[in-house]
């Protein structure tokens, strides 16, 4: 179980830093959506580049929570929520890592000089931050954990139907379904 979670936290890291590495400073392709040019064509720029890096991280390191998520849900076993749970945390210590919410702040303290889409998305970082705010790691970390122990209890439920052992789909099918 333990070499399972240490794999998984090492590959989120090894994808966290392929992400890092691919951002590249490019216009993110939504200028085209609004009348005017930026206020502040470098503080965009920035902000631009901020949020690739942060974009794509974040779509990296959700995937691999989600995929993790559906393994624990799909096939209950330690192994599979110490996996979900490392993912969660992994995700969270992106997230809500203190310097993505500093640049966050910062580049919103400055909302009025860029573009509607781009002050959309950082209210959003700082959204996705509130989740698992790594100001408090402990808090994060027993949040997730207990998530992680309520998924799992609630995914092995064993669901009864007729007296006998089923699984919740076939239990869904047998009242909700007809016959052939």
């Amino acid at each position: 179980m333990h070499r399972r979670s240490t794999f998984v936290v090492a590959a989120l890291v090894v994808l966290l830093a392929g992400a890092l590495a691919a951002a590249v400073v490019t216009s993110s392709g939504h200028a085209d959506a609004q009348a005017a040019a930026p206020a502040n064509p470098a503080l965009q720029e920035r902000a631009d580049h901020f949020l690739a890096v942060v974009n794509s991280s974040y779509q990296a390191l959700r995937t691999v929570s989600h995929e993790a998520e559906w393994a624990a849900a799909t096939d209950v076993t330690p192994a599979h929520d110490a996996a979900a749970a490392a993912a969660g945390k992994a995700l969270a210590a992106f997230s809500g890592d203190p310097v993505v919410i500093t640049q966050a702040k910062e580049l919103l303290a400055q909302a009025g000089e860029l573009d509607p889409l781009t002050v959309r998305q950082l209210r959003r970082v700082l959204l996705n931050a509130a989740e698992g705010p790594m100001t408090n790691p402990p808090l994060v970390a027993a949040r997730i954990d207990a998530e992680t122990a309520q998924a799992s209890t609630l995914n092995s439920f064993p669901f009864e139907l007729a007296g006998r052992l089923t699984d919740g789909n076939r239990h869904y099918v047998a009242l909700h379904m007809p016959a052939e």
